[in-house]
């Protein structure tokens, strides 16, 4: 395909299996658990989730500058609303119905209300204080609200002034760190804005790539979002460290790679592609699923550690069979509605 960048499919696979690693090594069935423990640990030094998470915004940043690139602005708009839609919607509403089903057959009935299910199909739950179905949605949220701005950006013709774009972030994310570190109420708002920023920043690689912009642009605004995270480290350290120090410095680590990485004119390997294209569904079915069935296996004496890789296999089935099945059908029903109606 001309325009594809390769490796982004790679980065994505690396992404998904460091979320699964993150996740399924903090579940246990004993507070004892070794493994456990050291994860704990480990993330308060660099946290794997937190890394995976700066690599899939970044590869948005980039990837949804691509999507917003002609000149026809209402038309592409639309073409973008529609193909985004059917891009996310169809297999997140079908984790949903998969989650609210288990829950249902294991009787865990004071889990989710009806409330909280129906919020959770608009994909803007955290806007009115419901829970997630799956802890991983909040992500999906903070997506969502990249995709309005940019598509309002591009609309107005702003989008393409990237350097500007990325100081009002940057000022945003110092204002809302200091907000929070007096407050830590404030800190979830921060993160939002942490991650925009870093999103913005996955665009000006965009636009580096397209030579809209110079290396040293690109450069200075790394070396600026580096800066902040650094920032965001110390005072991390201040109130005591923990998770917080390893977000800091995972995401430090994610801006590395990708940038080492961006230019890479092939795929790494069959492994990280395979799990790139597969990714988002993935992402969305290994989670509380794969938890209900750890906890099956280990109620029927499966080792821990054997329960978590055997639910890795059958999570990577499940999504691969999903991607086959929902996600790549109804992404291409979206790119034929979008071409009929615009």
């Amino acid at each position: 395909m001309k325009n594809r960048v390769y490796i982004l499919d790679d980065l994505r696979g690396i992404a998904i299996i460091c979320v699964i690693i993150y996740h399924y090594s903090l579940y246990s069935n004993s507070i004892s658990d070794t493994v456990v423990e050291f994860s704990k640990n480990f993330r308060d030094l660099f946290n794997l989730g937190s890394f995976a998470v700066s690599l899939f915004f970044l590869i948005s940043g980039f990837v949804i500058a691509l999507s917003l690139n002609k000149n026809d602005k209402i038309k592409t708009v639309k073409e973008f609303i529609i193909k985004r839609f059917f891009r996310l919607y169809p297999t997140y509403w079908l984790s949903i119905l998969a989650i609210v089903t288990a829950v249902y057959l294991l009787d865990l009935k004071n889990q989710y209300s009806i409330r909280d299910i129906l919020f959770n199909f608009t994909m803007f739950q955290d806007l009115f204080h419901i829970q997630n179905i799956d802890g991983v949605y909040w992500t999906l949220a903070i997506e969502l609200k990249f995709y309005i701005l940019s598509a309002i950006f591009y609309f107005l013709g702003y989008l393409k002034n990237i350097k500007y774009i990325f100081a009002i972030f940057l000022l945003l994310s110092m204002i809302t760190l200091f907000l929070s570190y007096f407050d830590g109420e404030k800190g979830y708002f921060n993160l939002t804005i942490s991650y925009l920023l870093l999103m913005y920043l996955g665009t000006a690689f965009y636009f580096r790539y397209k030579k809209t912009i110079t290396n040293n642009d690109l450069y200075i605004m790394i070396l600026f979002t580096i800066l902040y995270f650094i920032l965001y480290t110390f005072m991390a350290l201040e109130r005591g460290g923990g998770e917080l120090f390893g977000y800091g410095i995972s995401t430090i680590v994610a801006i590395l790679i990708f940038l080492w990485t961006i230019d890479f004119k092939s795929h790494i390997s069959s492994i990280t592609r395979f799990f790139g294209e597969i990714s988002y569904s993935l992402y969305l079915f290994h989670q509380v699923l794969g938890y209900f069935f750890i906890d099956y296996l280990i109620s029927i004496n499966i080792d821990l550690n054997i329960a978590k890789i055997v639910t890795f296999i059958l999570a990577t089935i499940l999504a691969f069979v999903i991607n086959k099945t929902v996600e790549k059908p109804s992404t291409n029903i979206g790119h034929l509605i979008a071409k009929k109606i615009t």
